[in-house]
């Protein structure tokens, strides 16, 4: 152009690319997003074991509020953690939890025994964690139970990770390491 010739069509951005550039922008934000969940997934499943995951939780549980005693490695009876309201965590809600990591997905027979659990213990609500999910049976289920008891998945606790990680313990965020990240939204997802 600076010589007086026309530029090649193949410099010149037609709407056609420049759609294609932000449709690629945005599949790139999205893959992103989820390479950065997938290290995050990776990372924790290689440096936790159970009863790391199940502190994890309990810590979760504490900085929403709740007072918690975490079991003892070995044996449980089917109680990963108690928590309740209060100073001392005697008040309502009193919460049983259950914790599966990372095992497979978990059938209805843990969910009956979080059931039995809670009835022992006077816990008037349940919490399933399952890393590795839930089977439709356990869904159905829980439905069902919808005031009493509440499933969080591998989404569901890296939600609650994200939600509450400023609040954690300086121990927890040594031990997963996380850094917030900004990007812009492109126009339009606002």
């Amino acid at each position: 152009m600076v010589n007086g010739k026309k530029t090649p069509d193949t410099l010149t951005p037609s709407r056609t690319s420049v759609e294609t550039v932000e449709e690629s922008a945005e599949d790139s934000e999205i893959d992103l997003a989820r390479r950065a969940e997938d290290d995050i997934v990776s990372y924790m499943n290689r440096t936790l074991d159970g009863h790391d995951f199940a502190d994890l939780i309990t810590q979760l549980l504490e900085v929403q509020g709740y007072v918690s005693q975490s079991s003892s490695p070995g044996a449980d009876g089917g109680v990963d953690i108690l928590a309740g309201s209060g100073p001392l965590g005697f008040q309502e809600p009193r919460v049983c939890v259950q914790v599966k990591f990372p095992g497979g997905t978990v059938d209805v027979k843990i969910l009956r025994e979080l059931q039995g659990v809670m009835r022992r213990t006077k816990a008037e609500h349940g919490l399933l964690v399952s890393w590795g999910g839930f089977r439709q049976s356990v869904l159905k289920e829980a439905r069902d139970d919808h005031f009493y008891i509440r499933l969080w998945s591998e989404q569901d606790v890296l939600e609650q990770f994200y939600r509450h990680y400023d609040k954690l313990s300086e121990e927890w965020r040594v031990r997963i390491p996380l850094r917030r990240i900004w990007a812009l939204v492109s126009e339009g997802e606002g």
